[in-house]
């Protein structure tokens, strides 16, 4: 896994968090798999009844294809727990999303 793709926006008029996640299921679909993780404002994509339609269709597809993570921080700062979050993403502190940085050779960020 050689790309990692930030989902950093929340689902407004005019983010690309669409154009974000269809590029990861474009890219799980040549076999090239890439780490997901929501940071920021990200987050709040993932909270129950936040994202619906093609968002909810690709988020549900990449979660059990590959699995998603969450960075832990952005949930400390919005007040939210893992059972406020749709589709049990992974939980990670800033090191460890550091450490995926770094062995990445692709950070995209949405």
């Amino acid at each position: 896994m050689d790309t990692l793709i930030m989902i950093k926006s929340r689902i407004d008029v005019g983010t690309r968090v669409e154009e974000g996640l269809r590029l990861a299921a474009a890219m799980i679909g040549m076999d090239h798999i890439p780490r997901i993780v929501f940071i920021d404002d990200g987050v709040e994509c993932l909270l129950h009844g936040n994202s619906g339609g093609v968002i909810l269709d690709y988020l549900s597809t990449i979660s059990s294809l590959i699995g998603i993570h969450v960075l832990s921080e952005s949930m400390i700062e919005r007040g939210l727990k893992l059972e406020d979050l749709d589709l049990k993403p992974s939980p990670i502190d800033t090191e460890q999303l550091v450490e995926m940085m770094i062995e990445c050779k692709i950070i995209i960020a949405f």
